[in-house]
């Protein structure tokens, strides 16, 4: 069994807010207001009016077995913005994927939309998590509303210090093995030394090896408790948001076990995939 959690359930200028090209943060505002899962509490979809729920059914068209499975986020009013690992190594068609926004609960409520198609990095890597980012296009265009809205992503000059307060959300079990909650939570936790990381996660990988725990690389970044532990994502947070003041720097992508005190989650880091993202929005 493969003992990384793939969080899947098995001063800033502002470009201007053009609904068809994703919304992009040059810079981080020293002092700007925090955003206030385990560990987690009941968050409302007004406050994160971009958050997308992705659903999956292992049989075309019956909208009753639609189930939560991965999160992710409006980046134009058609491309959601996620994790590669979350579309099953291309094994279902987009016949077998929804998209809920506006919506708090993941099972009802808001808007739901068809899949027409997604684009991978060409880079990513399984079982490896290179590169795990991906966007996926609505067969239609969201419509915009208080409770739907685009999210703002890290441009690649965003720099996020260590130790900085950061945000994740999303529909992800409230512990490791668990149940997920039907509402949506939201955690602060704190960006972690990414030598730190990589060096925890080279020492698991000298136990377990190399196909068991992935390389924490230069693209990702990583966020928890800092050997506490007790609040971070889980499964079912797979392809959510990492923010930073509302900001988008982090796509929830893999951790061992969950909320632990030493392994924590590694999220794409999105300032490395700016340009990427821009192109294939």
């Amino acid at each position: 069994m493969y003992v990384i959690t793939l969080l899947a359930l098995v001063g800033a200028a502002v470009a201007a807010p053009n609904a068809l090209a994703p919304r992009i943060v040059e810079e981080s505002t020293i002092g700007a207001l925090d955003q206030r899962i385990v560990g987690g509490s009941d968050a409302n979809i007004e406050d994160y009016p971009f958050m997308a729920v992705i659903l999956v059914s292992n049989e075309d068209h019956i909208q009753i077995r639609f189930r939560p499975f991965c999160g992710g986020s409006l980046i134009t009013t058609r491309a959601i913005l996620t994790a590669a690992h979350c579309l099953f190594n291309n094994v279902l068609s987009t016949n077998h994927f929804r998209v809920r926004l506006g919506s708090s609960l993941s099972r009802f409520g808001g808007q739901l939309y068809r899949v027409e198609n997604w684009v991978k990095h060409p880079g990513y890597s399984w079982p490896k998590l290179y590169h795990d980012i991906a966007i996926l296009k609505l067969a239609s265009p969201a419509i915009m509303s208080n409770r739907v809205a685009l999210a703002r992503i890290a441009g690649p000059n965003y720099i996020v210090a260590d130790n900085t307060t950061v945000t994740a959300a999303g529909w992800g079990v409230l512990e490791f093995g668990g149940e997920p909650p039907e509402i949506l939570q939201h955690v602060d936790i704190k960006k972690v030394n990414h030598d730190i990381c990589r060096e925890n996660y080279a020492e698991l990988q000298s136990s377990l090896g190399e196909l068991e725990v992935p390389n924490v690389t230069s693209e990702m970044v990583c966020a928890g408790i800092l050997d506490v532990g007790g609040k971070n994502t889980c499964q079912g947070d797979s392809g959510g948001p990492l923010l930073h003041q509302g900001v988008i720097i982090g796509i929830t992508s893999w951790a061992h076990q969950c909320a632990h005190p030493m392994y924590h989650t590694v999220f794409v880091n999105v300032p490395s995939y700016t340009s990427w993202i821009v192109d294939n929005a």
